[in-house]
């Protein structure tokens, strides 16, 4: 049961004792190998969330809420990754994946005024893999369509954007 919420008030941070509410949710995940080297996976979360009681004083109770904040009632993503064999002077190994998240949209605050729209997230990255995977160098890039979306709603102290396009060079070794 929830029993608190925070509530955001011009100039102060306070909390709130609201009632109860419930979230029932299901996941689902799924991988699949169908190839040497190729890794396949998807998942899905369908949540199933509500306000049970509310006390009268409480931003939800005055607004007529009734969903709980910052939960979308379904997300899901699916993804790749293929692995080559030794193909660089037999040493080096390629590797290359991707996926695509998506979160649907969900309300920003307790009272349900602030809706923030779901939005969708497409990753990739290209790495150099020594055969034995005792270092690698990767590509990698995250929000690839460089989709403008927000976090969280508007509140007192603006509006939380979400990372635009983010290009990252990594390299890794394990010490044996």
């Amino acid at each position: 049961a929830l029993q608190q919420t925070s509530q955001i008030a011009p100039g102060s941070f306070a909390v709130q004792n609201v009632g109860s509410g419930r979230l029932d949710g299901l996941e689902l995940e799924l991988s699949a190998n169908p190839l040497p080297g190729l890794d396949l996976f998807a998942n899905l979360a369908l949540n199933d969330d509500k306000y049970r009681r509310l006390n009268p004083g409480a931003d939800a109770a005055r607004f007529g809420a009734t969903r709980l904040p910052l939960t979308s009632k379904r997300s899901y993503q699916v993804g790749a990754s293929y692995v080559t064999q030794p193909v660089i002077a037999d040493r080096m190994k390629i590797r290359v994946s991707a996926n695509y998240a998506v979160r649907g949209s969900y309300f920003s605050v307790v009272n349900n005024l602030l809706r923030t729209e779901g939005y969708g997230l497409l990753d990739a990255a290209v790495a150099l893999v020594e055969r034995d995977d005792r270092w690698s160098l990767a590509l990698g890039g995250r929000n690839l369509t460089n989709k403008l979306y927000f976090t969280t709603a508007a509140t007192a102290d603006g509006i939380a954007i979400g990372e635009p396009r983010t290009w990252t060079l990594t390299f890794r070794t394990k010490f044996r």
